[in-house]
């Protein structure tokens, strides 16, 4: 079985030195803070290597007209990315809220059927049931005592499978009520119950990350207002040439840590839906093993 262990230990290995300057990246308004501090920290350090190394006002307007212009755009592309995510994550979970809706129903209805000649079936779904129905929308859903529930009818209709000698005809209406066929149908809706789960569980995972968008959109606002400012201020050749360097080193800084942000934003929604692939792959995979066991 993967883990959540698992997975962020696989996960820690394979991040490269760009995942890994990521991390600093403008993920929360506290490192937006810690960011434009160093950026002040920058700029005093461009004022002591403005005595050495000089910036014509020409290259500086150039410079931070250009850096406003790409900022801007990129604002822009932020702010899409940032609703196309909301909208998606939002759709995706309320889609999710109604299939479990239906899930549930179609489980309490196993469940009352098998209660009525095979109890025991009903009594080992009861946990992975309960477990739905005590879901609240936007709540974490906790995938250890969810696989815990599954587990108790799992392990226990894989016993009584090996057991039994006997087979279900579809065709025959006779073997429909027979031990062999509820163990069957229940396996399905207890499958079908722990994939809507395991994607309400990444969707709400997913949906933390509609939060980011808010500090890089800010950084960009930054960005583009400070490089706008001086830059027409440095047309007006009213800022000496010292403070050139600084400037530009700050607004450099800020740029590069917003564009590492936005890379990790859009690599984060592509891997996601990866994920969503790769989730939906194995669903269909212990489906088809699990109808091997039962069938």
């Amino acid at each position: 079985m993967v883990t959540n262990a698992s997975i962020k230990e696989q996960t820690s290995k394979n991040l490269n030195i760009i995942d890994k300057l990521q991390r600093y990246a403008v993920r929360t308004f506290r490192q937006l803070l810690v960011h434009s501090l160093v950026a002040v920290l920058l700029s005093f350090l461009g004022y002591v290597l403005g005595n050495y190394v000089s910036v014509s006002v020409n290259n500086f307007v150039a410079i931070t007209s250009s850096t406003s212009a790409a900022s801007g755009a990129l604002l822009a592309v932020s702010l899409a990315l940032a609703t196309f995510w909301a909208r998606h994550v939002t759709d995706w979970r309320d889609r999710l809220i109604t299939k479990l809706g239906k899930d549930q129903d179609r489980l309490a209805l196993q469940m009352g059927r098998s209660a009525k000649f095979h109890p025991e079936i009903s009594r080992r779904l009861a946990e992975l049931y309960l477990q739905s129905t005590f879901y609240i929308p936007g709540q974490t859903i906790d995938m250890e005592k969810v696989d815990s529930g599954r587990k108790v009818f799992d392990d226990w209709a894989k016993e009584q499978a090996k057991k039994s000698s006997n087979k279900f005809d579809f065709g025959n209406l006779n073997t429909y009520e027979s031990f062999e066929k509820h163990l069957f149908d229940a396996s399905l809706q207890s499958t079908t119950m722990r994939q809507t789960l395991v994607q309400l569980h990444i969707v709400e995972v997913a949906g933390r990350s509609i939060t980011t968008f808010s500090p890089l959109i800010i950084t960009w606002v930054v960005i583009v207002i400070f490089t706008l400012v001086f830059a027409i201020i440095g047309g007006m050749s009213v800022i000496p040439a010292s403070f050139n360097l600084p400037i530009l080193l700050a607004s450099f800084y800020l740029f590069l840590v917003a564009i590492l942000a936005l890379t990790k934003d859009v690599t984060a929604i592509l891997r996601n839906m990866r994920i969503l692939e790769i989730g939906y792959e194995k669903a269909m995979v212990e489906l088809v093993n699990m109808r091997k066991n039962l069938g």
